[in-house]
């Protein structure tokens, strides 16, 4: 009878080890592992976060003797905005807007939607960021949009009435935020 017994308690003991090992909980996570895709994963090194965009902005320092702020910094938390000029006649103006979004995927499409607006202008490709365009508007205004990670950066360069522009103008300076991020 107590064989009996010891052989019942030693049977019970043996199934709560073995439940306690089998537990839904390891098994739905590894269930969780097995059906992520690689596509769904971020590397931290691949969603780029800046808590404070002011640090990758273009600063007054950036600027050559002349130069001014035009229009004080805009920031909120997924934006900023500023504007400088030249202090001379003929006033050039540029301007920098830079925009993070919540994730690299939300970033290329808001890129590729603006890019695809801009149908009266020639396009040329910028070698920015993981992708980059400009083009130029009557020949007074240079824009450099560029893409890198989660982060979109636009650059207008306002030339001075009759000045030739290029896309360099404005690219000049969006290549000091490129270096940056």
């Amino acid at each position: 009878m107590k064989t009996l017994i010891l052989s019942i308690c030693i049977l019970c003991i043996g199934l709560v080890i073995i439940g306690g090992c089998t537990s839904t909980t390891s098994q739905s996570s590894t269930i969780s592992t097995i059906t992520n895709s690689p596509s769904d994963i971020v590397t931290p090194a691949a969603q780029t976060n800046y808590h404070d965009l002011s640090l990758i902005a273009l600063k007054i320092s950036d600027f050559p003797d002349g130069w001014q702020v035009q229009k004080e910094p805009t920031v909120k938390p997924d934006s900023y905005d500023s504007q400088f000029s030249t202090t001379q006649p003929g006033v050039v103006d540029v301007i920098q807007h830079i925009q993070q979004y919540s994730t690299i995927e939300e970033a290329e499409i808001s890129y590729n939607q603006d890019k695809a607006k801009i149908t009266d202008y020639k396009i040329d490709q910028v070698n920015l960021g993981d992708a980059g365009y400009g083009y130029i508007i009557s020949g007074d205004s240079a824009y450099v949009v560029f893409r890198s990670g989660n982060i979109i950066t636009t650059i207008r360069y306002y030339g001075s009435f009759g000045e030739t522009l290029s896309i360099n103008d404005a690219q000049q300076y969006a290549s000091i935020i490129a270096a940056r991020i």
